[in-house]
């Protein structure tokens, strides 16, 4: 089956962000967006017609509490700063 990789844009600000994702689609890397430098996620997505589903992602700072139900995807260093995304594991 035919694949894609698409990015999703994530902004450092509390609380958990929610996109609209293909079924069966896999995080590949989480990193500094290169066009604005902001925060962003990679996805290998199928083609297909699969329903999105949600999906949902956290960004906490260090030294912050992990929240419980988590998984880590990566680590971005933007400026002087450590962002940890975390996707939510339904």
């Amino acid at each position: 089956m035919a694949h894609r990789i698409w990015k999703y844009r994530l902004h450092i600000k509390g609380g958990e962000q929610e996109f609209g994702i293909p079924e069966g689609a896999t995080v590949l890397y989480v990193g500094k967006n290169p066009q604005d430098y902001s925060l962003a996620v990679w996805v290998d997505v199928p083609d297909s017609t699969a329903l999105a589903q949600k999906r949902l992602f956290e960004i906490i700072g260090t030294g912050h509490e992990v929240p419980a139900g988590t998984r880590y995807l990566g680590t971005v260093v933007l400026d002087e700063f450590a962002w940890h995304i975390l996707e939510v594991i339904p």
